[in-house]
């Protein structure tokens, strides 16, 4: 019994910090008086010798419908999109004589608070997408 307990609080509290922008937690400095209409996502990529190709699709993959391409040597930088729908990015990295693929996608959705700042306002959350190098 008690492993279930310690189990299942260990499940809330690792579902609760999972993610680097949840909806509880909010940076009230990232809060708007108007309802924003589009959105920045926040691409994260690895440091690497040569530029990635990131390339942004609507909606999944297998869709194939190509929202923007870029080639960049940067580390982070966001892109505008509209909220409430889906996002696929691939970064396509070369190192050496080898290439990596790397795929995440995100929904950006738009919530109203009015207890968790200053005064109420409406925030973007799920708008982080982790395009890094795992080793």
């Amino acid at each position: 019994m008690k492993n279930i307990i310690r189990l299942s609080f260990l499940t809330v509290i690792t579902i609760l910090l999972s993610c680097e922008d949840q909806r509880w937690f909010i940076n009230c400095s990232d809060c708007f008086a108007n309802e924003p209409e589009s959105a920045e996502l926040i691409v994260k990529l690895s440091a690497v010798d040569q530029p990635v190709l990131v390339t942004v699709y609507e909606g999944e993959l297998e869709d194939s419908i190509v929202y923007f391409i870029d080639e960049t040597s940067l580390t982070e930088y966001s892109i505008n999109v509209g909220l409430n729908k889906k996002y696929t990015l691939t970064a396509f990295y070369i190192r050496g004589n080898e290439t990596y693929t790397a795929v995440d996608s995100s929904v950006p959705k738009v919530r109203f608070t009015e207890d968790k700042c200053e005064s109420a306002c409406y925030y973007v959350y799920d708008r982080i997408v982790d395009l890094r190098l795992r080793y």
